[in-house]
């Protein structure tokens, strides 16, 4: 029996049928829904066993880290020495004494920026500070001398990663240790009194710190297979003279690693190490630190083109000679930042003291910086976190 509807025929089927069909319609739903569903939950269980399996490797990275939990996991009590003037060999006893009334009244502006707060720590949530310590100890269970410090300062507000380079002769007041070189706040207290030094007087917040010594700064410029550097005509016997150091100290023939004349060279880690320290060729410490962040800049652009062989190399030999307060989830984080957004972000330099903010001095016998204090903190708040980012005093 059939009917016509507009030109459309529908067929009636018989009685039972009907039923038949629909019972077949519904099954071949259920089999296709069942199958979906089947595959949606493989595919999450292989989402949840490759998360599980990275999280596993990643565990096994960071416990190759010396974690500092502040709590002596890391002995760094152990690690420091006491500091003693009288044995440091830039000290010169027939050095002409800036005047004492002047090193007084530098003196008293810096214990009135620490006692006044009329500046207070700054503070930004859009804004991740780490500080970078490179020391100069000769060997890897003490700390020494920081030979670099570099604030790494993270702007998710302005997309930018700020190089921030603290010159390590600056006069400074060192909380609870008297004034001096801010270079020797960390073999007298450890990582704890560099941050709290540079956070009461320049006022900024230091969220972590990442600690390295020599060894472990060649390591991680070899283990990226060097970088590319060029090199001065004027910079090559400096360079040369602290390669013969380190060959002294690990025991290679001396001359290896010499450079013979200026030029580009992807340098190895020894090499790139003299290069960073040069001090007595063109602006003193000055052009050092541009030295040492444009070392820092080659190593972050040769980590970000690893394979993975190469970054497993990379992460096992750098690993188990840096100290750092990060804590796990907090590495975790960063790492899954930085390769979503933060390895697109602009790299922007800075220095303090800042050009024209500084006065040498001779304090004891040392060649040190006196800075105006206010003018430092001040551009340096500029750079990091941006002239529309608020204060708040830190807890």
């Amino acid at each position: 029996m059939s009917k016509k509807n507009d030109d459309i025929e529908l067929i009636q089927l018989p009685e039972g049928e009907e039923e038949v069909a629909t019972k077949k319609g519904k099954k071949k739903k259920k089999s296709v829904g069942k199958i979906i569903l089947t595959v949606v939950l493989v595919l999450l269980i292989l989402v949840v066993i490759v998360a599980i399996a990275g999280l596993i490797i990643f565990h096994n990275y960071y416990e190759k880290l010396n974690y500092d939990d502040g709590k002596g996991s890391v002995d760094i009590a152990s690690m420091t020495t006491e500091y003693v003037p009288e044995e440091d060999p830039e000290i010169d006893p027939n050095a002409t004494e800036t005047d004492a009334e002047v090193v007084l009244s530098y003196e008293e502006q810096l214990r009135l920026n620490l006692e006044d707060q009329s500046t207070p720590i700054k503070y930004s949530d859009d804004v991740y500070n780490i500080l970078l310590v490179g020391h100069d100890s000769r060997y890897r269970d003490l700390l020494g001398n920081s030979d670099s410090m570099i604030v790494v300062s993270i702007n998710k507000k302005t997309e930018e990663i700020t190089l921030t380079s603290i010159m390590r002769d600056i006069y400074i007041s060192r909380p609870g240790y008297g004034y001096g070189r801010i270079n020797a706040a960390l073999p007298m207290g450890g990582p704890d009194l560099m941050i709290q030094t540079i956070e009461e007087n320049f006022k900024i917040d230091i969220d972590c710190y990442v600690a390295v010594s020599f060894y472990s700064f060649m390591d991680v410029v070899d283990a990226v297979g060097g970088v590319e550097i060029t090199v001065k005509d004027e910079e090559i016997w400096v360079l040369n003279k602290y390669v013969d150091e380190l060959n002294r100290l690990t025991g290679q023939p001396a001359g290896d690693g010499h450079l013979s004349t200026g030029g580009t060279y992807v340098l190895t880690g020894k090499q790139a190490l003299g290069y960073s320290r040069i001090r007595y060729v063109g602006n003193a410490d000055y052009e050092r630190t541009e030295r040492q962040r444009r070392v820092l800049e080659e190593i972050f652009s040769e980590a970000k083109n690893c394979n993975l062989v190469e970054l497993n190399d990379l992460l096992n030999t750098i690993l188990p000679n840096v100290i750092t307060d990060i804590g796990e989830g907090e590495m975790l984080s960063l790492l899954l930042n930085f390769s979503t957004d933060y390895k697109d972000y602009e790299i922007q330099q800075a220095r303090i003291p800042y050009d024209g903010t500084f006065t040498p001095m001779n304090v004891g016998g040392a060649s040190v910086i006196g800075i105006d204090i206010q003018a430092n903190i001040d551009y340096l708040h500029r750079d990091v976190y941006g002239e529309e980012v608020g204060t708040t005093e830190k807890n």
